[in-house]
Formats: structure tokens, sequence, C-alpha cells
């Protein structure tokens, strides 16, 4: 009697897939993410501010884009359905 247990022995990799709509450029889902900064002056600390308010603009227009685009793509597929 043989009995395999490689499945008891051998790491399982899992690997996860995401399905990305076609019509979504890759560089619109690229994580937005602020550099971290040192703050020792008031200069600083406004510059810092400024800095993260202009990165959650830029993140906040690609999720209105990418709202967009999806958008337009549905509307695209009704009017398809329904014709």
């Amino acid at each position: 009697m043989i009995v395999l247990l490689t499945g008891c022995v051998t790491t399982k990799t899992v690997t996860e897939y995401k399905y990305i709509h076609p019509d979504i450029p890759s560089h619109l889902l690229e994580p937005c993410e602020s550099v971290p900064v040192s703050i020792t002056t008031n200069g600083e600390l406004v510059t810092a501010y400024i800095t993260l308010q202009t990165d959650y603009l830029v993140c906040s227009s690609k999720v209105t884009s990418i709202a967009n685009i999806l958008k337009a793509y549905n509307e695209n597929f009704n009017a398809q359905v329904s014709e």
C-alpha cells in the first residue's frame, strides 16, 4: 500500500487573481502613497501639508477617472443590450 503524503509536506502557493477592466489604464491602479518627511520647522510643516493635500487630490482624481471609465462602459453596455 502506497500513501502519498506530499500534500502534508509541501507548501502551498496561493495565487490571487484580480480582474482588472481592460479599459482602465494601469497607472490609475497604482497605490496612492505619500512620502514620509521629517518636520522640524514651521516651513517644513507647511510644505508637508501642501504635499499631503496634493497627494489626496491626485488620488481622488484617479478614483474619479476610474468611476467615469466604468460609468461610460456601463452606459455603452446597457445601450447595446437594449438594442
